[in-house]
C-alpha cells in the first residue's frame, strides 16, 4: 500500500469521540505535548506568518477550563433545562477527558503581516483561520492514530475573556477552538456518512 493511501486511511480514523474517560493513554503527557508542538509547527500558513498558537492543558488546569465554560454559559443567559443538559455534557464528554488543547491565532502576527504586505491585507483574517484549521486537523488526526479520541468544540466568546485572565499566553490571541482529548470509552455510535461525489468534484482533461 502506498504512503499516500496509508495517509488517507489515517485521516479516515479521525472521528468525533464523545464517549471518553481517563483510561491510560498510549502516549505520556510529555509525548502529547511534543506531538502537538511538532504538528502546529509544521502546519502551513500564508506568507509563513506562523500565527497558530496552542495551549495544552492537563489535570486541574484542564478541569478548570470546563468550569469556566459552564460559568460562561450562565453569564450568557443559559439556564434551566438547557443549562443542566450543558452541565451533563461538559462533565461526561469534555471534562471527563485527560486534557484539552486550545487553539488560537495570534492577532498581533496577523496585524504585522497586514502592515508589511498590505496588498492582500483584506484576506489575512481568513487566511489565518485556514491556517488554524489545518493545525487543528493535523493534531486531531495524529492523536486519533495514537488511539486518543476527542471532539472539537467552539465556545469562543463564552470563555475567551476568562481564559485570557488565566494565562498571559492567551492575551494577544484571536478566536479559538478547543480539542478535548482522552482514551475513547466507545467507538463512534454511527458510521461516517458522505454527501454524493456528484456535484462535489469537477475533473477536466483526464
Amino acid at each position: 500500500m502506498s504512503a499516500a493511501t496509508e495517509f488517507l486511511k489515517a485521516l479516515q480514523q479521525r472521528r468525533s469521540i464523545y464517549s471518553i474517560g481517563r483510561k491510560p493513554l498510549s502516549l505520556t503527557n510529555e509525548q502529547v505535548v511534543a506531538l502537538v508542538q511538532g504538528l502546529v509547527r509544521e502546519a502551513p500558513s500564508a506568507f509563513n506568518v506562523q500565527s497558530s498558537r496552542a495551549v495544552i492543558l492537563f489535570g486541574a488546569q484542564h478541569e478548570k477550563l470546563w468550569d469556566i465554560a459552564l460559568e460562561g454559559m450562565k453569564a450568557h443567559g443559559v439556564s434551566g433545562d438547557a443549562l443542566e443538559a450543558a452541565k451533563q455534557k461538559i462533565a461526561s464528554c469534555f471534562a471527563a477527558g485527560v486534557g484539552t488543547v486550545l487553539f488560537f491565532e495570534d492577532t498581533a502576527a496577523i496585524d504585522e503581516l497586514k502592515k508589511n504586505v498590505p496588498a492582500y491585507a483584506h484576506n489575512y483574517d481568513s487566511f489565518s483561520l485556514q491556517a488554524s484549521g489545518m493545525a487543528q486537523y493535523a493534531v486531531w488526526s495524529a492523536l486519533a492514530q495514537a488511539q486518543i479520541g476527542g471532539t472539537m468544540q467552539h465556545y469562543n466568546e463564552l470563555i475567551e475573556a476568562d481564559v485570557r485572565k488565566q494565562s498571559s499566553t492567551c492575551r494577544r490571541r484571536g478566536s479559538s477552538s478547543r480539542s478535548c482529548r482522552s482514551a475513547p470509552s466507545r467507538p463512534p455510535a454511527q458510521p461516517r456518512t458522505y454527501i454524493p461525489d456528484e456535484g462535489r468534484f469537477l475533473v477536466k482533461g483526464l
